[in-house]
């Protein structure tokens, strides 16, 4: 009996031992292996390995949204009947000011005259009103232009090419409550770093059915080449900018499926003469580029990063260098 008991306790501390060791090789799996590699100064320079400091770097993200270009013919039909309606308007009014005042006058008008001037008058004012509205839908609440000599001028130099309109559209939940203040336009198929433009005076527009969200008019100034009709691509810059430092494009190396760089730190050693580089292999986000590299908001400005021979620091970290 006593033998059985001292198998059965046997057999809970093998137990005991095997799940004590499974857990501790698990939890050696899920740490993250160490991806550096420490090299003397003479081996960095023979290897050709060049390294240069992190600089400073701004980002400011951008939201973007769709846009199109509006027909000048549907804007000048608009300010055509809007035009006309004012002008109507403004002639049956003094029409019906002037009846009255002769009336009052006593001066051979009737009351009927009267009364059919103001009838008139009181009919261009509702067509006056209609058009006004229709104005609205076309344009937008908010228009640049305060008097009709104002939307004249801004119609010619539509009709010249040198100013477009153009509907902008962004998602909700993108821009949230506020108007941009200013955007940048670029066609649809143009090439990295190609033709964009810029507009700084927008106002709400109506809803795009097209495209759901929040639509405005900008107007873009020197929109020479833009075609009525033409897509554009619309950004949006944020309204603060990020700091930190930009890893430049020669830094970067792909292994394991992800962007990677090397930063380089001398390993101080009590034989200065004889210095030794640690070598950390550190993930990169590539999410955020810029016209050099990629910025990061984690880095240390000043730190030394390897933008020559990464590729060789990688085969030897993981093994795959040729034998000298």
């Amino acid at each position: 009996m006593m033998f059985r008991a001292s198998l059965i306790a046997m057999a809970s501390v093998m137990l005991f031992a095997a799940n004590t060791a499974a857990l501790a090789q698990e939890e050696d799996e899920d740490e993250a292996p160490e991806r550096n590699l420490t090299l003397d100064k003479a081996t960095v320079m023979r290897l050709g390995i060049r390294t240069a400091p992190l600089q400073t770097a701004q980002y400011r993200n951008e939201t973007s949204g769709f846009g199109v270009v509006l027909a000048f013919d549907t804007l000048a039909q608009t300010d055509a009947d809007l035009t006309t309606a004012e002008s109507a308007a403004a002639n049956s009014r003094a029409a019906a000011d002037r009846a009255r005042a002769l009336f009052a006058a006593d001066v051979a008008v009737s009351r009927q005259t009267v009364e059919a001037a103001e009838r008139q008058a009181a009919a261009d004012a509702a067509q006056l009103a209609l058009a006004e509205r229709k104005a609205v839908a076309a344009w937008g609440q908010g228009a640049p232009w305060r008097t009709p000599q104002a939307r004249s001028q801004f119609l010619a130099r539509l009709a010249s090419g040198d100013l477009a309109l153009a509907r902008v559209t962004f998602a909700a939940s993108a821009i949230g409550d506020g108007a941009p203040s200013s955007i940048r336009a670029q066609r649809v198929d143009a090439p990295s770093g190609g033709q964009s433009w810029t507009s700084a005076t927008l106002w709400s527009a109506p809803t795009d059915p097209t495209f759901p969200g929040r639509s405005f008019f900008a107007l873009i100034e020197r929109a020479r080449g833009l075609a009525p009709g033409e897509r554009l691509l619309i950004s949006l810059p944020a309204r603060r900018a990020e700091q930190g430092v930009i890893i430049p494009a020669a830094a970067v190396v792909i292994a394991e499926g992800k962007a990677w760089y090397y930063a380089a730190a001398v390993v101080p050693l009590i034989i200065p003469l004889a210095p030794y580089i640690e070598f950390t292999r550190q993930v990169l986000d590539l999410g955020q580029p810029l016209a050099d590299g990629y910025f990061v908001t984690g880095g240390e400005p000043g730190e030394d990063v390897v933008v020559d021979g990464a590729g060789l620091l990688l085969a030897r970290e993981t093994g795959t260098a040729e034998e000298e």
